[in-house]
């Protein structure tokens, strides 16, 4: 599945690559369509914005006239290591398919939420239907820290967010195994 921009009548897209496109923390991307950067200007000025960053033999000029494209918006210099993390990252998801990654999710996800479903203590807090959720799974439980220390005990990766809830993202990486393990540990709350 990819994303048409063009299609979609998208001016301005901004998306950071960590998480789930699995990149490094401040990897990420941004698309303006061409014939707003004529319009537009950046909101903080950097040395590689500028027309005479590319030649480094005139950076001393001082000129501010901005470059005439999306480059323009550039600031400070490029991070290669994440960039080259972002890219090995996304080659490899596109490599497995983002159809077959979704389906992947949505299975373990699906799988999480109906072992949740049995379980008395906990309320599942995420949609049941399968279009009606991603790949996050959160339920509701009374005593959350001794249920996040459980989980931390058997190396389950979760995080609690507020008013006792926890919160599960399987993504491409993991196995059936994996939630029936979550599951198990679940149940003997």
């Amino acid at each position: 599945t990819s994303l048409d921009v063009h299609a979609c009548n998208i001016d301005v897209l901004a998306c950071g690559a960590q998480k789930w496109l699995l990149s490094p923390w401040g990897a990420g991307f941004c698309y303006v369509r061409r014939e707003l950067t004529a319009q537009m200007d950046p909101r903080s000025v950097g040395w590689l914005g500028m027309r005479h960053s590319q030649e480094m033999s005139r950076m001393l000029e001082y000129d501010l006239t901005y470059l005439e494209d999306a480059r323009k918006f550039e600031f400070a210099a490029t991070a290669y290591q994440d960039v080259a993390g972002m890219n090995a990252s996304l080659g490899m998801l596109m490599e497995i398919g983002a159809e077959r990654v979704e389906e992947h999710i949505s299975t373990l996800a699906g799988r999480l939420m109906d072992g949740i479903a049995l379980l008395p203590s906990l309320t599942p807090v995420t949609p049941r239907e399968p279009g009606r959720r991603a790949g996050i799974v959160s339920f509701l439980v009374a005593e959350s820290q001794t249920v996040s220390e459980r989980l931390d005990s058997a190396d389950v990766v979760h995080s609690v967010r507020g008013g006792g809830v926890i919160r599960l993202a399987p993504h491409v990486y993991n196995t059936v195994d994996e939630i029936d393990r979550v599951l198990s540990v679940l149940e003997t709350l």
